[in-house]
């Protein structure tokens, strides 16, 4: 949708994006990830990503600083989501594993450049 305009122009005071808990390291959707984060970053709109705890979501983090550090800011780091799940869930894969919808938070936005350079 990105590419084909049907957003555009975006405004960065109004407009942001939200990926729950988006796994951008898993090999079956990584590629399409990568893709869509050059045009969420393009669009100088703030993106808000969630995990499940704090490992899920510095797992994501440190993709995104290891593909796009050139290209992003980092509005907040990991830290704890006010808005997020209270309720505890089971992973039915691994019956050991518990977590919280939406527990923690970090936030990112293209690039911005200042038009005036400070000598």
């Amino acid at each position: 949708m990105h590419e084909a305009g049907d957003f555009f122009p975006y405004d960065p005071y109004l407009d942001m994006f939200i990926a729950y808990h988006p796994q951008f390291t898993e090999p079956d959707v990584g590629e399409m990830w990568h893709k869509t984060i050059k045009g969420l970053l393009e669009s100088k709109c703030p993106v808000f990503v969630t995990g499940f705890h704090e490992q899920n979501l510095s797992k994501n983090f440190e993709y995104l600083v290891e593909n796009f550090n050139d290209d992003m800011d980092v509005i907040f780091d990991n830290e704890k989501n006010l808005f997020g799940s209270t309720k505890w869930e089971l992973n039915d894969l691994n019956p050991q594993e518990v977590f919280q919808y939406n527990q923690r938070l970090f936030g990112i936005r293209g690039k911005r450049y200042h038009a005036v350079h400070k000598n």
